[in-house]
């Protein structure tokens, strides 16, 4: 027998969101997920090929956050899934090699279109800082090559 959901399923999945501004090129947002209990951000990190030298590591701050763009609001990472948290590092093995992981926050406000997503905001650092990111579902279906 098939139960019905007592509750409405409100997630909402983006592909690939739009960005303002992102730190660098190695680095990309691969989905977002928006519930009434949190946010999820997918992301995945991966060595510049042209200048990887061996050594090469990535960490999570954990006083990182998000907020809804052109706010204070600060709503501080819950969880991090497959990467350390700083002082820990995740070292590259070679120039191919990729991270992916996953961030969770607080839920968003509902009438947030766009989120900054802040490792640590200082002058010219190397943080994983995105402005501008849209939360915004999109009106046609995204299609995803696959090779």
């Amino acid at each position: 027998m098939i139960q019905e959901q007592s509750k409405v399923d409100t997630r909402i999945k983006l592909f690939s969101p739009t960005i303002s501004k992102k730190p660098d090129s190695y680095i990309d947002i691969i989905g977002i997920e928006l519930t009434d209990d949190y946010t999820r951000i997918d992301f995945v990190v991966y060595p510049d090929t042209k200048t990887y030298v061996s050594g090469w590591w990535v960490q999570i701050n954990k006083n990182s956050f998000i907020r809804p763009t052109g706010t204070t609001q600060k709503l501080k990472l819950v969880k991090a899934v497959n990467i350390p948290y700083a002082p820990k590092k995740y070292m590259f093995s070679s120039r191919t090699s990729c991270l992916p992981y996953t961030l969770y926050f607080p839920a968003i406000p509902k009438t947030t279109t766009h989120i900054d997503i802040i490792e640590k905001e200082v002058r010219n650092g190397s943080y994983f800082n995105f402005y501008g990111v849209s939360v915004l579902k999109t009106k046609s279906p995204i299609h995803i090559p696959i090779n």
